[in-house]
């Protein structure tokens, strides 16, 4: 299943597009949590936020959402426009793992989301410990350990904001922590990459510094 949600127009956070299939419950959660929280995006112009959360009947939301700079009905820019799936726990994981060829590749067409992630092949090995990233993702990966998850804390990234490029190297960090994780662990993560607000209800979110 698929939705559009933007933060432009009279009405706020609302749904423009979504699968035939999806509940109202469904669409009313993604618009309360699809797109990251805060202001100042316009600050942020042509940055992207990936983001994940629980829905109901053990399904997972991943949301994609691009910082644009079309203006609100107040004449400022940053809209948020976010593309969103959901997906059950088995295709969460395999979205993850498929993931390191980059999001953008899974977005590519969101209502074909889960017949994509059924017929891809993915590596489903263990992460290699000793793996090689980029050195300054490597203080988050301390971070991002399966203790502070067991025990129900949530782990906060704060990185100074460059451009979006190098950002890419906290998403990095973030999703290879994950899938270090054990699966029924992995199935059931909550992040967002890249928000302004720490009131996100997720267990793993990144904030410029």
């Amino acid at each position: 299943m698929y939705a559009t949600i933007t933060s432009s127009g009279p009405k706020g956070y609302h749904c423009v597009d979504s699968s035939p299939n999806m509940g109202k419950s469904v669409i009313q959660t993604l618009v309360q949590l699809a797109l990251p929280f805060g202001n100042g995006w316009h600050l942020y112009v042509g940055a992207r936020s990936i983001k994940a959360f629980p829905v109901e009947d053990r399904q997972m939301a991943v949301s994609y959402t691009r910082v644009t700079s079309n203006k609100d009905d107040h004449g400022r820019r940053g809209v948020l426009m976010c593309q969103c799936i959901v997906v059950n726990h088995e295709r969460f994981v395999r979205l993850l793992r498929k993931a390191g060829m980059g999001f953008d590749s899974v977005f590519d067409r969101p209502a074909d989301v889960e017949t994509w992630l059924d017929s891809v092949s993915v590596d489903t090995r263990e992460l290699n410990p000793s793996h090689k990233i980029d050195i300054s993702t490597e203080a988050s990966l301390k971070s991002l350990n399966a203790l502070k998850l067991l025990l129900g804390r949530r782990t906060v990234l704060r990185y100074p904001f460059v451009d979006s490029m190098q950002w890419k190297s906290v998403e990095q960090a973030i999703q290879t922590g994950i899938l270090r994780l054990p699966t029924p662990m992995m199935q059931r993560t909550s992040f967002v990459t890249l928000t302004l607000s720490t009131s996100e209800p997720v267990q793993i979110l990144a904030m410029p510094a």
